[in-house]
């Protein structure tokens, strides 16, 4: 226990140095300060206060609480203790503006399992399973990315003088998706695999977790191939 917040604390030295004083939220960051998280999910807050009938705004800020609570659980931070209360009433509230939004029922889902709340997890499976409508879907992965239509070859450029090659622009659709962050472990073997993944082998008997390192504190391992996560 006391290597486990050892190591928290070195993290969290480290990451203060590192983080810019406005840091957009990143799930993937660990922020080291309740101060720090705040002002990362600032912006987030904004949108859901500004519009509270907007799903995928309540979604993504309920989506930041639910890490910071995992987190917490984990003892890599300090704070957030009553965070999975915050991501259950921004999601509740994700629900009722759209009762179709499939990563707020998982996420959801996926919170009551980490409360142990196993007859609030049973209740709402139906209307996932029938968001989903079979657990094909589950296996295909969710909302691949789109094929971008076939361009015609451009003229081959001269080449430049120098050496150094332009860096590629960036991809014009690279907002976050917390829906794309979930992951999927089958039970069978034990791996772990990229929930949103067109080439998702068959599993029967599978597991959702809210992100990577999740399912790997809980012993499982990541997959390689196509669907690493």
């Amino acid at each position: 226990m006391r290597s486990i917040r050892a190591v928290g604390s070195a993290v969290a030295v480290l990451l203060t140095a590192l983080l810019p004083a406005h840091a957009e939220y990143a799930p993937v960051l660990v922020y080291p300060t309740e101060q720090a998280f705040l002002a990362a999910i600032a912006p987030l807050r904004q949108a859901a206060e500004r519009e509270p009938k907007n799903a995928e705004a309540r979604y993504r800020l309920a989506y930041a609480y639910a890490v910071a609570w995992h987190l917490w659980r984990l003892r890599v931070i300090s704070y957030g203790a009553n965070y999975d209360r915050l991501s259950e009433r921004e999601l509740r509230a994700a629900i009722d503006a759209d009762p179709n939004h499939l990563g707020a029922h998982l996420l959801l889902y996926e919170l009551y399992q980490s409360r142990q709340d196993w007859g609030a997890a049973e209740r709402l499976l139906p209307r996932l399973l029938a968001l989903t409508r079979d657990l094909d879907v589950l296996s295909r992965g969710l909302r691949p990315a789109p094929t971008p239509p076939p361009q015609p070859a451009p003229p081959r450029p001269t080449p430049a003088p120098s050496p150094i090659p332009e860096r590629p622009p960036a991809p014009a659709d690279a907002r976050f998706r917390a829906i794309e962050y979930f992951v999927i472990v089958d039970l069978d073997n034990g791996l772990i695999y990229r929930l949103n993944c067109p080439e998702l082998p068959p599993i029967e008997r599978g597991r959702l977790f809210l992100i990577k390192w999740q399912a790997i504190a809980a012993g499982y391992r990541p997959a390689t191939g196509p669907c690493a996560p």
